[in-house]
């Protein structure tokens, strides 16, 4: 089978051969090299970035394990401090009672008379922090301080350390000064009221217990909002018991929950009138505040015989300001409420009820017409329960179970609010399943808190028992009742936040560090893999060009020399037989040349000798000739002479 056109020279072929046999493998030898290669630059890519993810997604992990150790740790630790505050607080708030508890046992040994009530009056007085004046800002959407004529505050300097030796992690922290200290006396009231129940002598402060004079307070209708029954109960103690009331003031109510503001009055369908509604602190600043009592009372002994009673009459302010002023963040103490934020500290007495709160709204009161208690706020479904049941709300609650299927997914009778029913008892509340939260870790007197998300925002929220175990507060481990601060979660993380954003920065710079190293590495593999393509391709194109050249030569050699045996051939059969090849190697065509030479001499030689035996030829042939003439012309001769005889003889 010819590979090769008809016509092909052998150059041509030689140079085909040469190009089949030797670039061809070349060039797929620089293929399969090539071939090889790629993957080989592409896993090595692949895997530096692999690696480099795989060291990024490590140094990742490890951060965020970090930071989420230290969001944990240092979450922790804020969570204990404001566990610490709130228990702090209640011991505060125990401690006060239990002073409470001390004026009222010396006031008893003390002979009663208005001179020696007016002086022990005049002497427990608490000063109380106030707040500025306060003003609708431009846009009448939220409220703000009016500092066009408050006294200035004193400018307190930053206090950094004198010494080297304590400047490491030195750290100061403002006194809280409020606006204004105002002074005020403890108690509204000190009364001393013989066995029948009559006031003997009675000193009061300010207008809420009503009027200077003497009752007849065995008649509840004479007491304070009729709600005040202190004497029927203080009748059946021991001689050394003291008596301690619940918390007494009438019911503020809000018909808005939140910022009082003329947009959220107005969709209300309700006039802006701030001053009648609840106060809320910098909700509502201008609002009726939440006035009430506890009132302690204890038997007055004289030679052993029962005489009367002493009586104490606690303004609930001093009670309040124990949380009013209490913020979890670190200002720690401020001197206007914000319930808005989050972050503030409430109170609730023994059976559950809110004795204290920024907004004084959802303080527990009473109807100063009937003396009962105003209703608290229900879910819808318990709402609606009562309203079907025609009965009272004492009735009707006394024969619900207190803290009973609490859960977020309930939702808050409306139309309560609308009527002013949103003061908070924690046992009804079934919306707000952090009561039993508050009320499992104090069920022992104890403390602690959790997180809930509420009124829009995630919460931690602390619970505190207060030990106050005098009179009916001795009945719980949970004393005088529970402390609870609630801290904003965002703001509770706060240092845990900045510790995660330095480390997500941390993170972040190395890997932009890790990815320009990934980027770099792959553009430095890129440009190897492209530069080593580059060498390969140019070595192969030169050893392609250095190998057909090298055939081209070679073919050109050998058709040149078989070009010059075939012109001495061509010479030769045309009779030159003088004619020798060139022997200019010894390689096989230079044998050949001399074999050509040798085959010409002897084919030389036998022509000379055949042309030697062809002229001997032809001088026989000659003679031969002439030997054959003459015997024609001697036939002739003797033929005419027999055809003469022959007629002769006729």
């Amino acid at each position: 089978m010819n590979m090769f056109p008809e016509g092909a020279g052998i150059r041509a072929k030689l140079v085909s051969v040469f190009v089949l046999i030797k670039v061809v493998p070349l060039v797929t030898l620089a293929w399969i090299i090539w071939s090889a290669l790629t993957p080989m630059i592409n896993g090595v890519t692949d895997r530096v970035g692999a690696m480099s993810s795989q060291m990024q997604d490590t140094a990742e992990n490890v951060g965020r394990l970090a930071v989420d150790e230290s969001v944990k740790a240092l979450d922790a630790q804020a969570q204990e401090s404001i566990e610490r505050q709130t228990v702090d607080l209640a011991s505060s708030v125990a401690d006060f009672l239990y002073s409470i508890d001390r004026d009222l046992t010396q006031l008893a040994t003390l002979k009663p008379s208005n001179a020696v009530y007016s002086q022990f009056m005049e002497s427990r007085r608490r000063e109380l922090p106030q707040h500025g004046p306060w003003r609708l800002n431009a846009e009448q959407s939220a409220w703000e301080a009016d500092t066009s004529g408050n006294v200035p505050r004193v400018s307190e300097p930053d206090v950094n350390a004198r010494l080297e030796d304590n400047a490491r992690e030195f750290h100061y922290t403002k006194p809280f000064r409020p606006y204004l200290q105002v002074t005020r006396p403890q108690y509204l009231e000190v009364a001393f009221v013989d066995l029948q129940g009559r006031e003997k002598i009675r000193v009061t402060s300010g207008d809420l217990l009503g009027p200077p004079g003497l009752r007849d307070i065995s008649d509840r209708q004479n007491t304070f909002l009729k709600a005040d029954d202190w004497f029927a109960k203080v009748r059946k103690l021991d001689d050394n018991a003291i008596y301690v009331s619940d918390v007494i003031g009438a019911y503020v109510g809000a018909s808005v929950i939140g910022a009082y503001t003329p947009d959220k009055t107005s969709r209300a369908g309700l006039a802006f009138k701030p001053e009648t509604s609840a106060y809320a602190g910098k909700e509502n600043p201008l609002g009726q505040r939440f006035r009430g009592i506890v009132r302690w009372a204890q038997p007055v002994l004289r030679d052993g015989q029962r005489i009367g009673y002493v009586t104490l009459a606690l303004d609930h302010d001093h009670l309040m300001a124990f949380t009013d002023h209490r913020v979890p963040t670190v200002e720690r103490f401020s001197d206007i409420s914000d319930a808005g934020s989050g972050n503030y500290a409430f109170m609730w007495d023994h059976k559950g009820r809110n004795i204290s709160h920024p907004r004084d709204y959802f303080i527990v009161g009473y109807d100063p017409e009937t003396g009962e208690q105003v209703p608290s706020w229900l879910d819808k479904a318990t709402h609606e329960a009562w309203q079907a049941s025609g009965q009272s709300f004492a009735e009707f609650t006394a024969g619900l179970t207190p803290f009973a299927d609490q859960s977020l997914s309930l939702k808050p009778a409306v139309s309560q609010i609308q009527a002013q029913q949103i003061a908070l008892d924690c046992r009804y509340l079934k919306f707000a399943p952090q009561c039993s939260g508050w009320w499992d870790l104090t069920r022992y007197g104890g403390s602690g808190s959790f997180v809930i998300f509420w009124s829009g925002i995630w919460k931690l929220t602390t619970a505190a028992a207060i030990p106050y175990y005098t009179g009916q507060y001795g009945d719980s481990a949970r004393g005088f009742g529970v402390v609870t601060i609630g801290a904003n979660v965002p703001e509770f993380h706060s240092a845990a936040t900045r510790v995660s954003e330095d480390i997500q920065q941390i993170l972040n710079e190395e890997g932009d560090r890790l990815a320009e190293q990934r980027t770099a590495l792959s553009e430095n593999v890129d440009a190897a893999a492209s530069d080593l393509l580059k060498r390969l391709t140019l070595s192969t194109a030169l050893m392609v060009l250095a190998v057909i050249a090298i055939g081209i030569w070679m073919a050109s050699y050998l058709t040149r020399r078989i070009l010059e045996l075939n012109d001495g051939i061509r010479l030769f059969t045309r009779g030159n037989l003088r004619y020798r090849f060139p022997v200019n190697s010894q390689d096989e065509m230079g044998q050949l040349s001399t074999s050509l030479n040798t085959m010409a001499e002897a084919l030389e030689k036998a022509v000379k000798r055949l042309q030697t035996q062809i002229s001997r030829r032809r001088v026989i042939e000659r003679a031969l000739e002439k030997v054959n003439q003459t015997l024609e012309e001697t036939v002739k001769e003797r033929t005419a002479e027999l055809e003469a005889s022959n007629s002769m003889l006729k």
